[in-house]
C-alpha cells in the first residue's frame, strides 16, 4: 500500500474517531506518533528501493 493510501485510510479512521468523541480538545499526539511512525517506514522503504534501483542503474552502465 502506498504513502498516499495509508494517509486517506488514517485521515478517514481519525475523522470518524472525531466524529464520535464528544470533545473536539483531545490530545492527538499518540495520533501524530502513529502517523509518524507510518510515514517514516514508507520513507524508509522508498530509500531502499532507490537504492536498489541505482544498484541496477550501475550494472547496466557497465553492460553498455
Amino acid at each position: 500500500m502506498n504513502v498516499f493510501v495509508k494517509l486517506v485510510n488514517y485521515c478517514h479512521m481519525v475523522v470518524s474517531e472525531v466524529a464520535r468523541k464528544k470533545s473536539l480538545f483531545d490530545d492527538k499526539s499518540e495520533d501524530i506518533q502513529q502517523l509518524t511512525l507510518v510515514v517514516k517506514q514508507d520513507i524508509g522503504t522508498l530509500n531502499r528501493q532507490i537504492g536498489q534501483l541505482q544498484e541496477v542503474s550501475v550494472c547496466f552502465s557497465f553492460i553498455t
